[in-house]
């Protein structure tokens, strides 16, 4: 295998990973189970599945990303479609040069990689750079991601609350008409009666505030 053709398919490598990552991103927003992703006509693999920059898109407008992470997003996979559909791409300067100010703005993003070493080289790590600030952006919790995962954690707390003060509201009220029916005298005692229910409301809002 050639240099070039090495280069390609590390590119390629790197681009199938982050597609992975922004449909795990998109599927914990939408609900749709990982294990099932293959079959989602999205996400999945099939002709009708969106892009990986509508995907990009979906996630900037639900704000788990921001217009400066979607730019390293973009920036990677225009490298990427340079090495995948230009023949002449054959090298990493050659790829970056066709996509115009590219090179200025990986300049601006990683300066420390152009001080010492070659063009190629430099370039090469920032691709491997951009490849992992990527998928640090497609695995972050914020915006959208993070309202959602607040909104399971507080279900989840919801579920477990419920389930409390369920459990303890049948138990009081089996031992307060246990009691009752255990009455000797055909006439119930109120203040007694309302000392258990007075403790039956207790028990309520003490579990309903755990």
């Amino acid at each position: 295998m050639t240099e070039s053709s090495k280069k390609r398919v590390r590119v390629l490598e790197y681009s199938l990973t982050m597609e992975i990552m922004a449909s795990f991103s998109l599927a914990f927003l939408l609900d749709i189970d990982f294990d099932k992703l293959n079959e989602s006509k999205s996400l999945g693999n099939t002709s009708s599945a969106l892009s990986f920059s509508q995907k990009v898109n979906l996630l900037l407008d639900n704000k788990s990303i921001t217009k400066e992470e979607k730019l390293k997003l973009e920036s990677f996979m225009n490298i990427r479609n340079q090495f995948m559909h230009n023949q002449s791409a054959d090298s990493y300067i050659n790829a970056v040069g066709f996509i115009s100010g590219l090179k200025n703005r990986l300049v601006k993003m990683y300066p420390d990689f152009f001080l010492e070493t070659g063009l190629e080289e430099s370039i090469e790590k920032c691709v491997a750079e951009l490849y992992s600030d990527s998928l640090n952006i497609l695995g972050n919790y914020k915006g959208g991601k993070m309202d959602k995962l607040k909104t399971q954690s507080e279900r989840k707390v919801y579920i477990k609350k419920y389930k409390i003060l369920t459990e303890t509201m049948e138990l009081e009220i089996k031992r307060v008409h246990k009691s009752i029916k255990e009455k000797e005298s055909e006439f119930l005692d109120k203040k007694e009666i309302s000392e258990m229910l007075g403790r039956l409301k207790y028990e309520i809002l003490l579990n309903a505030n755990i």
